[in-house]
């Protein structure tokens, strides 16, 4: 399989469907993967799953196998033959007692040679997403990544939101090449249901990372050895809704949360550019949150010094990078 798209769901009942659609509809010219691990939902998500493989999913290549973690069922689309599906129906919640899901993958991305990820409450709108992406990187072998831009629906409100960066793409209609530092500082293009990344450079770039592999991690560590490339087309859609692993957690968990992952990123990469992203990230979660650490001697000189270089840095990162989007061809 060229491609292995990599899906996490737990509690999606409502939403699984229309991810599924998503991967299933997409017209490739070459073989893909999409491994979709449910997390023992308590919502009877699995019964939504169970439907889908019986009506969607071609019996001839078939196959089942039980354990004590797990029902994992594997067959091919009835109707588009380069779409193979698996499904882990867990028996028990891995998460709560935090036990690695990575196993289930493995055996499916030997033979891969690209990465995608979409999750269960998230979905893409494009059917020639996979194909336009992976036509790109296989013909431009110096860029590790590949994306595209995506909508936001407001499940609560039933309302679609698009980002605000459409002066980036004036007058460059096909997309924008970036780095690292433009993907964390000026506008972070990377998500997860958006991004198709080369699976070797990936497993370089997180090779002895000892910490969670979360999606800006996944995306920053990889730019280390190449160019990403964004795509002006909106191909999927990201919901933001009260269930979700992000959206559920309080505007105070979710910045201490990038604090955590960008103080462990700084530890393990030791680079201006970590150094960079742990000082904003700092500095926001004194803000946000009035840690009781900030009356402490050593953070506060961190303050003072997120206020006396990192803020005319950051201003001038940000200025070199909107006038070389301004003049890229």
């Amino acid at each position: 399989m060229l491609v292995s798209i990599h899906c996490a769901t737990f509690n999606h009942k409502k939403y699984i469907r229309q991810c599924l659609n998503g991967f299933v509809m997409q017209k490739t010219n070459f073989p893909f993967i999409a491994i979709v691990i449910d997390d023992a939902s308590t919502d009877h998500e699995q019964e939504v799953l169970w439907d889908f493989i019986n009506k969607e999913l071609d019996f001839s290549s078939f196959q089942k196998d039980e354990t004590n973690d797990y029902i994992k069922v594997v067959a091919q689309h009835k109707t588009n033959l380069n779409c193979t599906l698996v499904f882990y129906l867990l028996k028990y919640n891995h998460y709560s007692i935090k036990k690695s899901k990575r196993p289930y993958l493995e055996e499916w991305n030997i033979s891969s040679k690209y990465f995608a990820y979409c999750e269960g409450d998230d979905y893409w709108t494009d059917e020639h997403k996979l194909q336009k992406m992976i036509s790109f990187l296989e013909t431009h072998p110096k860029y590790v990544l590949a994306c595209h831009r995506i909508k936001r629906y407001i499940q609560e409100k039933d309302l679609f939101v698009y980002d605000n960066h459409s002066d980036i793409y004036f007058g460059k209609k096909q997309g924008i090449s970036f780095g690292r530092y433009y993907n964390r500082f000026i506008n972070w293009k990377t998500q997860t249901l958006a991004t198709v990344y080369r699976k070797d450079v990936l497993n370089k770039a997180l090779e002895g990372y000892p910490y969670a592999d979360t999606d800006g991690i996944r995306s920053y560590l990889p730019l280390k050895y190449g160019k990403g490339y964004c795509f002006n087309e909106y191909m999927a859609t990201y919901r933001v809704n009260q269930g979700g692993v992000w959206s559920r957690l309080t505007k105070e968990e979710q910045v201490y949360s990038n604090w955590k992952m960008y103080r462990n990123f700084d530890l393990y990469d030791k680079t201006l550019f970590s150094k960079l992203s742990y000082l904003e990230s700092y500095h926001r979660l004194l803000k946000t949150t009035g840690w009781n650490g900030y009356k402490e001697a050593k953070y506060q000189r961190h303050v003072n010094l997120f206020g006396k270089v990192y803020v005319p840095l950051r201003r001038m990162i940000t200025l070199y990078y909107k006038l070389r989007f301004k003049f890229q061809k």
